[in-house]
């Protein structure tokens, strides 16, 4: 009996620890979209510029890493050598990590850190819509029930409660409904991948891929800011917080306390989002932005949790 409580006492131990890194893998991130904002707001910095970095410098710190390890590079190798999964990897690279990392970043630049992050967590609803279709069946009761929290809190941000105007420029909608849409590409479309390889080896090889790619297609050295203390410090906060220091937390909590309640605990990123752009950066929050924001979460956290399986009769 004892050693049962021993066991479960340490149970107990790793799941809080697992949450509090998830928490602060959320927190990082939230934090990283106020840094960008602050770069393209205050100091005028390019998204394509922010982004490049972003995405070079992870590179560069992931793929070493997956190198030095036997297991990773044995993974590497036979993806890459595999025809399939060398063309499923170039596609998720692009569509997915890209895809995903460009558009919230332009949703940042032409709204703010809070509603883009918002707007990018309804990737979400269309992850829960193709799994529907895939599965040849209708939405439950409670995703239905997520699909009206989503919009209503998407109303609520976007109109301000007035239906007959935009709170946001067009140009911010359509880029946070493509950051919703690469967000999605970005969790449905290395699950293939993810089958027979680590999480940590198609990451690496993504970013890298993803990293080449944005450096042709931006060419960001002809758009390079004028560096100031401020710029570099916002700039590491995103490189850092926001990529390296986040994906490590929330790997490590994932495999401590679980995929679904590090899933809940991630709509710390929203709320941290949304704290520190009116904090620090003196973003106005209205009361429609409140309720949005609680909406949308209230769907993530319907959409994380799992379906309790039927009692047989």
């Amino acid at each position: 009996m004892q050693d049962e409580e021993i066991c479960e006492s340490a149970q107990r131990k790793r799941r809080l620890i697992g949450c509090a890194l998830v928490i602060c893998s959320a927190v990082c991130w939230g934090f990283s979209g106020a840094c960008v904002q602050y770069l393209t707001d205050t100091h005028g910095v390019s998204v394509p510029w922010i982004n490049s970095v972003r995405m070079v410098s992870t590179a560069l710190i992931l793929m070493p890493i997956c190198l030095i390890k036997k297991q990773n590079r044995s993974e590497l190798k036979q993806m890459l050598g595999t025809k399939q999964s060398a063309i499923d990897i170039v596609v998720y690279a692009i569509f997915g990590a890209f895809a995903c990392q460009i558009g919230y970043l332009f949703t940042i630049q032409y709204t703010t850190a809070g509603t883009a992050t918002m707007m990018e967590q309804l990737g979400l609803l269309i992850v829960m819509g193709v799994t529907c279709i895939t599965a040849r069946r209708l939405p439950t009761k409670r995703e239905a029930l997520a699909l009206v929290l989503a919009l209503g809190g998407t109303f609520c941000i976007c109109t301000q409660g007035n239906p007959g105007q935009l709170a946001m420029p067009p140009i911010g909608l359509a880029w946070g409904i493509f950051a919703a849409i690469s967000m999605a590409t970005y969790i449905l479309l290395p699950v293939r991948l993810l089958k027979t390889y680590s999480g940590f080896t198609v990451t690496s090889c993504a970013m890298l891929i993803a990293a080449v790619f944005c450096l042709c297609v931006f060419r960001p050295w002809t758009c390079a800011p004028e560096l100031s203390l401020e710029v570099v410090f916002a700039t590491l906060g995103v490189i850092f917080l926001g990529t390296i220091f986040a994906y490590l937390l929330f790997l490590e909590g994932v495999r401590r306390c679980g995929a679904v309640l590090s899933g809940l605990l991630d709509a710390f990123e929203p709320v941290t989002a949304l704290t520190v752009t009116a904090v620090w950066l003196g973003t106005h929050l209205s009361g429609f932005d409140i309720l949005g924001c609680a909406l949308i979460i209230c769907m993530m956290v319907l959409v994380t949790l799992p379906e309790k399986p039927r009692k047989k009769e």
